[in-house]
């Protein structure tokens, strides 16, 4: 098993893309959930996303983002291994873009924040 991740460069050798869509979409995470966090320390500041607010109030969202971050990890890395090459990359997609969305949302938080 550990031959298989060490020999597809995703711990020790160079960074890959597949390397780089992860920390990507990690990113993005920590990034929306620091800034959301921060923004709503403002009384006059509320989250407006319904389901966020859902689960910020239940004490959930922080759980349910790893556990959504988890998945799109883990489905992509075996996913990336059952697939050939050529298609795999395409795979990659999606934490890249899971990743930007969630990095788009933390800029609005600091622009928020700070009143740009």
């Amino acid at each position: 098993m550990f031959d298989i991740l060490f020999s597809r460069g995703f711990f020790f050798d160079s960074f890959s893309l597949e390397s780089y869509s992860y920390v990507f979409a990690t990113l993005g995470v920590i990034g929306d959930q620091i800034s959301t966090r921060i923004g709503l320390l403002n009384p006059n500041v509320a989250e407006s996303n319904p389901i966020t607010r859902y689960l910020i109030s239940v004490n959930a969202w922080f759980i349910f983002d790893m556990l959504v971050l988890g998945i799109t990890i883990g489905a992509s890395y075996f996913f990336l291994r059952k697939v050939s090459v050529k298609k795999g990359k395409y795979i990659l997609v999606y934490p890249i873009l899971f990743g930007f969305f969630r990095l788009f949302a933390t800029v609005l938080n600091l622009q928020m924040i700070l009143g740009i």
